[in-house]
C-alpha cells in the first residue's frame, strides 16, 4: 500500500519536470537552433529593439554583445512595450523553426521593408528561420 502512493508521486514529479521550460543562453540557442525546436524555452537578455509596427516582435542581445535573436509575441500577449528597450528581460515561450518556404517568404517580405536595413544584427535576427514565440515575459530589475 505504501509503494503505490510513492510511485504515483514519483511519476507526477517526472511529468512536471519534463513539462518545465529549458533555460538556455542565447548563444547556445543560436549555435544549434534545431536542438530547441518545439521546446519550451526560457531566455534572458537585453532588449535592443521593439518593432514599432505593432510591437509584435523584439530583438534580444546575446551575451557576446553582437548576436541577437528575434522574439515574437505569442497569442497570449498583445504586444511588447517599447519601454522594454534597454531593459534585461526574461522571456518564456516555444522555440519555433520556419520551413524553407516560410523563411524565403519572410526574407522577401523583409527585404521590401526598410526599417531594419541599416541594423545588421536586427536584419539577421529578423530574417532567421527561427524565433521564440513568447507566452510571457518579465523585466529583470537588479
Amino acid at each position: 500500500m505504501f509503494v503505490l502512493p510513492v510511485m504515483m508521486i514519483a511519476c507526477n514529479q517526472s511529468e512536471k519536470k519534463s513539462g518545465d521550460a529549458v533555460s538556455a543562453a542565447i548563444e547556445e540557442i543560436l549555435a544549434s537552433p534545431g536542438d530547441f525546436e518545439g521546446k519550451a524555452v526560457v531566455l534572458t537578455g537585453m532588449v535592443t529593439h521593439v518593432c514599432k509596427h505593432g510591437g509584435q516582435k523584439c530583438f534580444v542581445l546575446a551575451g557576446d554583445g553582437e548576436s541577437q535573436i528575434r522574439v515574437n509575441a505569442g497569442p497570449e500577449l498583445d504586444e511588447f512595450d517599447v519601454a522594454l528597450e534597454g531593459s534585461t528581460v526574461e522571456f518564456t515561450g516555444i522555440f519555433k523553426t520556419l520551413t524553407v518556404a516560410e523563411t524565403t517568404e519572410l526574407q522577401e517580405s523583409n527585404d521590401s521593408m526598410v526599417h531594419h536595413q541599416n541594423e545588421r544584427a536586427h536584419k539577421e535576427a529578423e530574417n532567421a528561420a527561427y524565433f521564440l514565440e513568447a507566452s510571457s515575459y518579465r523585466e529583470i530589475t537588479e
